[in-house]
């Protein structure tokens, strides 16, 4: 942070330097855990009209877990989906494996990747893409985000030492994740 910044979740307490600080959300009651990639169910996600090129090519996903660092940065773990077709993207920093499916991805300025099981690539923020998807395509995927292009939505905050967890908060309380004792 330069001179001046305000910490992104205010005073952080004494001998906390913002860097240090992890302000993590993770689904379930316990942060370890195993998912079947290849079974794992996903929820459709909305592609925009406009982005599609050819054919009817459909998106979804399951986010596994997600850390919001105190530099103002939502880092995302998941699982993410397309069906055969063309689509174009602004992608953001991403690290992914291709577990199943294969693509061709045209980056605009940049190289054409082939993508097939065990493929591993990397994207960076601004990237405009075309996806050609010759058989659905599914990856695992590490994405960053600034969080002013991504607003996290309402929940509860709790501190223990310099971890500050955030606990997002649903329409229906009894779907809410334990909180922590106080």
């Amino acid at each position: 942070m330069s001179a001046g910044d305000e910490p992104l979740f205010g005073d952080l307490g004494e001998g906390v330097e913002t860097g240090e600080v992890d302000v993590r959300y993770v689904r379930g009651e316990d942060p370890a855990f195993a998912v079947d990639v290849a079974t794992a169910v996903l929820e459709p996600l909305a592609l925009d009209p406009e982005q599609v090129v050819e054919g009817t090519p459909e998106t979804s996903a399951l986010t596994l877990e997600e850390h919001l660092h105190a530099g103002g940065v939502l880092v995302e773990h998941g699982i993410w989906q397309i069906t055969p077709g063309v689509a174009t993207d602004v992608e953001v920093d991403e690290v992914f494996v291709v577990v199943s499916g294969r693509a061709t991805v045209e980056n605009e300025g940049g190289p054409t990747l082939e993508l097939a099981p065990g493929t591993v690539g990397t994207l960076r923020a601004g990237d405009r893409t075309v996806w050609r998807v010759h058989e659905t395509l599914r990856k695992v995927y590490v994405a960053t985000t600034p969080t002013e292009e991504r607003p996290l939505p309402p929940g509860v905050w709790s501190q223990t030492g310099n971890i500050t967890a955030y606990y997002p908060v649903s329409q229906d309380p009894a779907d809410d994740p334990p909180r922590p004792a106080d």
